[in-house]
């Protein structure tokens, strides 16, 4: 048994039933963003100055983030039951992002939550061993590291190229990007064929953004890549704050490799409680309302282990780290991680 498998077994006792109960009714939030993006559309098609239309991209680009935050709890099965709806769903708030939900279900459900900041996980950071000048060019681009004075800005637009090299690594086993990616995710023939299906709805999706924000690129701009940065730019923010302040280690053991971070309440209201990082990895299909609760017996119970700090702190931890790693034998000493600072 792997360190850290126990804490699941452990404080599911201590949670009450109702934690682990699908939650239809959040299909809403769902709703109202897809809403909030068409209208947005709109706008961009309706009103011609500049200042609306970057104010209406950064709305609709929030609005994409989260629906991706909305998928993401889809996919983990916290709101409905496996079937023809809950996948038509998935694909319909993915597919703005650029997202093929069966990639998205290998790379990070199948392969980063079983190996999450472990040499299998696809989303870590690269190990010293695998330093080339491809890897080299690529992680100073989009990888805190370093402790820069000056965060590089490009880390927040990561999440995109992540999503590219990716889904190429899905569609393509053995070849294409196969170096920019830590570690490879594995996939059958049918799910490559699924990922290549999902792409062409989502080169439809995309067609009809074209449409809504008036069939012109100069409209597309501001509700397509625009957008769509401003959305990697929130995502990329969380990503950075979770994973990049922890380092690499021998076991997946959530509570060393996850952060949760501290932000304002709306925020945490606004984007389904996300900061609760660690706990989402403890329990993947738990009902993110429930996540404050465990985040309290969290710090009761695992006080030396477990890393709940301020945004800030996180990110400045993240920025500290070198450009390649080691992995760590000793999770409990880790260099990386972030000092406890449980408050709550």
């Amino acid at each position: 048994m792997e360190p850290g498998s126990n804490h699941a077994r452990i404080l599911y006792p201590l949670l009450p039933a109702a934690a682990f109960q699908r939650r239809p009714s959040r299909v809403a939030y769902g709703a109202i963003h897809v809403v909030v993006f068409v209208a947005m559309g709109v706008l961009v098609r309706e009103v011609p100055g500049l200042g609306w239309r970057l104010l209406a991209s950064l709305v609709a680009g929030h609005s994409l983030m989260c629906l991706a935050l909305f998928a993401h709890e889809l996919s983990h099965g916290a709101i409905l039951s496996p079937g023809p709806l809950r996948s038509l769903l998935e694909l319909i708030c993915w597919g703005p992002n650029l997202i093929a939900p069966t990639a998205w279900h290998s790379v990070h459900n199948r392969t980063h939550h079983r190996y999450a900041n472990t040499a299998g996980d696809p989303d870590r950071r690269f190990l010293t061993a695998e330093a080339t000048v491809g890897t080299r060019l690529y992680t100073s681009v989009f990888y805190p590291q370093g402790g820069r004075s000056w965060p590089n800005p490009l880390i927040l637009f990561h999440f995109i190229p992540y999503v590219v090299k990716q889904t190429l690594g899905v569609l393509f086993p053995g070849s294409g990007p196969a170096f920019l990616i830590p570690a490879r995710s594995t996939t059958s023939a049918r799910e490559r064929w699924r990922t290549g299906a999902e792409l062409a709805f989502i080169a439809g999706l995309q067609w009809l953004v074209f449409l809504l924000s008036g069939g012109r690129w100069s409209g597309y701009l501001f509700m397509g890549p625009l957008a769509l940065s401003w959305a990697s730019g929130i995502l990329m923010a969380y990503v950075v704050t979770n994973h990049y302040a922890n380092a690499v280690h021998e076991h997946a053991d959530p509570l060393a490799t996850t952060t949760s971070v501290i932000v304002p309440r709306l925020a945490d209201w606004l984007h389904l409680r996300f900061s609760f990082h660690t706990e989402h990895h403890l329990f993947p299909s738990m009902d993110s309302r429930h996540f404050p609760s465990l985040s309290r017996l969290l710090l009761e119970r695992y006080p030396a282990e477990y890393h709940r700090v301020s945004f800030r702190e996180a990110w400045r931890q993240a920025w500290r780290a070198p450009a390649f790693v080691e992995i760590s034998a000793a999770p409990d000493q880790a260099a990386a991680a972030p000092s406890k600072q449980g408050a709550l």
